[in-house]
């Protein structure tokens, strides 16, 4: 560790480490301090798992835990997988309309404002068998897509 004292510089050798960094936490029974990020725990035995896996203060730590070669491994709580039972996958498509909003004093200027023509959507249930995917295209440039997907 070095010192200062205005000119004067001093290295000094820290015998222990987790003593030094005890006013820290305020806790004063024994600590265990990691060397690399400064991570402390009052158990011994959490410091080793932790040691194995530390790369120091700019790595994020990482454990790789690969089963035994032959070893069968498979997911068993699929209901605390899937946060619904289908999944909707839709599109849109939109015209690009010369901009009514021409009068704007915003810096930005709006060209064109996209109008919704089409859409189309599949609902996939969660074993992969999908209903038949749904098109619409609307008649003419009245129509309110938007609204009519909504309703769907």
């Amino acid at each position: 560790m070095l010192l200062q004292d205005e000119d004067n510089w001093h290295y000094t050798y820290i015998k222990g480490f987790h003593r030094l960094l005890r006013h820290v936490t305020g806790y004063h029974k024994r600590q265990f301090w990691c060397d690399k990020c400064l991570y402390v725990t009052t158990y011994e035995h959490v410091m080793k798992t932790h040691t194995e896996d530390c790369l120091g203060i700019d790595k994020s730590p990482c454990r790789i835990d690969m089963p035994q070669k032959g070893d069968l491994i498979q997911f068993q709580n699929i209901r605390k997988q899937l946060k619904a039972p289908f999944i909707i996958y839709c599109d849109f498509e939109c015209l690009n309309v010369k901009s009514s909003d021409m009068g704007n004093q915003s810096p930005t200027k709006k060209l064109t404002d996209h109008v919704p023509c089409s859409f189309s959507y599949v609902v996939v249930k969660f074993d992969g068998s999908a209903k038949e995917p749904v098109l619409y295209r609307a008649c003419d440039s009245s129509e309110n897509v938007s609204e009519t997907f909504l309703n769907e």
